[in-house]
C-alpha cells in the first residue's frame, strides 16, 4: 500500500470545497484532463498528477476520490489516491492483458478513514463468448482485503455494448451503466448481483446520459420529437419499482454537456471535446486508509 504524494494545489481566499467536472480527452496518443469549476472560487487543480506518465482517470466518486491508470512502457500501474491532497495509493492490477478493462465503477463505502470498492468489467472474446451474448469479466478490489476477487459474469444480448466505455454512474452505492438497446444495468457491489431495467420509452440512448438528480438515478436526453433536453429521473430506487418521471424539459443548445449538480440543476459546458466526463468534488483535507495508512 505505497503513498505517493503528487499533485499541486494553487487556491485563493475560500478553498474549503472544490467542485466541478473533470474533462478527460485522448490527444497524440495520451490523456489530458481539465476541471471545469461549477463554482464560482478561483482554484484551480494541478491535473498533471505530478510523476505520473499518461494517466487515465478510470473513475471518480462525488468525495473526490479517483481510480487512475498510468503507463510506463512497459509497466501499467493503478493508483486510488485524492488528488486535492496530492494523496495516492498504488494497488495491484484488476486484470491480466488479454482481457482490457471496458467499464469501471468506484464505491467510496467511508471517507475517512478512506475504504472504497472498485468494480472493473473487461469483455471476453473467442471461445469465452456465448452464442447468443456477450460476456463480460467482473473483477472486484475491496480496500479492506486489499485483493481483487473474481465475481460472476455480466452478460449482455450478442449485438448489444455499453453505450460508452468507462461511463459509470454511482448513485446510492449501485453502480449503473448505459446499453445500446436502451437498458440500465445496475450492479450491486455487496451481494456481487446484477439487473437490468428499461430507460424511459422513446428515448434514445446514444443521445442519453445517466446522471445522479437529488440522490436518486436520473437521465438527460435530447427529445427526437421535441428537439428538447429532458430530465428523466427514478424517484422510487427500489428493486421492483423503476419508474421514470419526466423532471423538465428545455430547447437545447449546441454542443452542449448535461450534468445535474448537488444542487439539481442541469449544468451546460462547451469548448473541450471531453471523451469522459466525471463530476468532482472535494475538500483538501488529507485522509487516511482504513488500516492508517
Amino acid at each position: 500500500m505505497e503513498q505517493v504524494n503528487a499533485c499541486k494545489m494553487v487556491d485563493s481566499k475560500d478553498t474549503s470545497t472544490i467542485s466541478g467536472l473533470l474533462l478527460q480527452d485522448r490527444k497524440s496518443c495520451k490523456y489530458v484532463q481539465e476541471l471545469v469549476s461549477l463554482d464560482k472560487k478561483n482554484v484551480k487543480l494541478d491535473m498533471n498528477f505530478g510523476k505520473f506518465d499518461n494517466v487515465k482517470v478510470e473513475a471518480s466518486s462525488k468525495e473526490g476520490i479517483l481510480f487512475i491508470r498510468t503507463e510506463k512502457f512497459p509497466l501499467t500501474t493503478y493508483h486510488v489516491g485524492k488528488p486535492t491532497s496530492g494523496q495516492w495509493w498504488s494497488i495491484p492490477n484488476p486484470d491480466p492483458i488479454l482481457f482490457p478493462t471496458e467499464q469501471v465503477g468506484l464505491v467510496v463505502l467511508n471517507s475517512d478513514p478512506l475504504t472504497f470498492k472498485v468494480v472493473t468489467l473487461s469483455p471476453l472474446c473467442g471461445d469465452y463468448r456465448a452464442a447468443n451474448c456477450y460476456g463480460y469479466r467482473c473483477n472486484i478490489f475491496d480496500s479492506r482485503t486489499w485483493a481483487w476477487e473474481r465475481a460472476s459474469y455480466v452478460m449482455l444480448p450478442k449485438g448489444v455494448l455499453f453505450v460508452r466505455p468507462n461511463e459509470s454512474l454511482v448513485v446510492n452505492g449501485l453502480i449503473h451503466w448505459l446499453t445500446t438497446d436502451g437498458q440500465v444495468v445496475v450492479f450491486d457491489h455487496e451481494d456481487e448481483t446484477y439487473r437490468k431495467f428499461p430507460i424511459p420509452e422513446g428515448v434514445n440512448c446514444l443521445k442519453s446520459s445517466l446522471i445522479e438528480f437529488e440522490g436518486k438515478l436520473g437521465l438527460v436526453t435530447i427529445s427526437e420529437k421535441e428537439g428538447k433536453k429532458q430530465l428523466w429521473a427514478v424517484l422510487d430506487n427500489s428493486r421492483q419499482n423503476h419508474n421514470w418521471r419526466l423532471i423538465k424539459q428545455q430547447n437545447q443548445d449546441c454542443t452542449s454537456i448535461g450534468i445535474a449538480d448537488e444542487e439539481s440543476k442541469v449544468m451546460k459546458f462547451s469548448g473541450f471535446c471531453a471523451q469522459n466526463v466525471f463530476p468532482f468534488r472535494s475538500n483538501l483535507e488529507p485522509i487516511r486508509l482504513e488500516d492508517g495508512a
